[in-house]
């Protein structure tokens, strides 16, 4: 993925918006569902317009990709920081908090499997995920930025390099379940050691080796 990044040019008009739109969830569609047939003729076609009106919006598959991965990125930052707010609101407790805000996370990790793990192999494919790593560093300086800004006394981390574990970490495990052990992921005991994971870093001293040397 050398170049061609970025779209042609914005949609000014609904009409062309939901042009765009229509040609990124037929994209997704065809990535998450038969990624060996992803082409810019079989995306056109997909989605119901002509190649040229695609090339209107898209100068090829990459640029199309790029999209989806910046959508994709954005999308689970919101959701992210919608999570901490809420979270913030309702809960005073800090271990509460990283609970709670730790579910989220494994939540929002595998529902959103499918999608990022089809972007991700896609890319690994060109053997080009510099668009990838700086989406990364992206989302790990907010959710720093962010659990800073809400740390108390009972929470020691380092912040960054703590995120950047736990966020590769996270990824990591779900993705490697779902390929080799795809009926654990809706056993909630999955679930909760993530949780664990999340808590023993960001909340050592309730950490489960912690507990088992107390009990």
């Amino acid at each position: 993925m050398k170049k061609l990044l970025k779209p042609r040019k914005s949609a000014s008009q609904d009409r062309s918006q939901s042009t765009i739109e229509t040609i990124l969830a037929a994209a997704a569609r065809i990535l998450t569902n038969d990624p060996d047939r992803l082409s810019t003729n079989r995306i056109a076609e997909r989605a119901g317009v002509s190649i040229g009106s695609l090339y209107q919006y898209f100068p090829g598959k990459e640029a199309i990709l790029s999209e989806l991965v910046k959508r994709f990125i954005e999308g689970e930052l919101s959701a992210i920081e919608r999570s901490l707010a809420e979270s913030a609101e309702q809960e005073s407790d800090p271990e509460r908090l990283i609970e709670k805000f730790a579910e989220f996370i494994v939540q929002l990790k595998i529902k959103n499997l499918k999608m990022e793990r089809a972007l991700f192999s896609y890319f690994v494919h060109l053997g080009d995920m510099e668009l990838f790593r700086k989406l990364d560093d992206q989302v790990i300086n907010r959710i720093t930025l962010i659990l800073e800004s809400r740390r108390t006394p009972e929470i020691h981390y380092d912040p960054e390099w703590t995120v950047f574990l736990l966020f590769h970490a996270i990824r990591g495990v779900v993705i490697g379940t779902s390929l080799q052990r795809p009926d654990r992921l809706s056993d909630p005991a999955f679930k909760r050691e993530l949780v664990m994971l999340m808590k023993g870093y960001l909340l050592p001293g309730k950490s489960r080796l912690t507990r088992s040397l107390e009990a």
